[in-house]
């Protein structure tokens, strides 16, 4: 079942910062792989959002909001999504 995904400002801007941490740290090439993986990540979310556990907020804001991690270490990223049947 297809669903829409909305990612918040804050999570973009969270993504920018990871992206720019890696590459002030680490190096272009693990910055510029990392967010190729989350935006993947992410846009497979709309097809495979029930794979992935209820957020502990969903109840409380009253939507499907599903949240997921993206790799294990050393860097470990949480997204939630908000997702709605198409």
């Amino acid at each position: 079942m297809a669903r829409s995904v909305v990612t918040s400002a804050a999570a973009i801007n969270d993504i920018r910062g990871a992206v720019n941490w890696l590459r002030r740290n680490l190096s272009d090439a693990s910055a510029t792989k990392w967010n190729a993986s989350i935006q993947y990540a992410i846009l497979n979310l709309s097809h495979n959002a029930e794979r992935w556990p209820e957020a502990d907020e969903a109840t409380d804001l009253g939507f499907d909001l599903r949240e997921m991690l993206h790799r294990k270490r050393p860097h470990v990223y949480g997204s939630s999504s908000p997702s709605k049947v198409k």
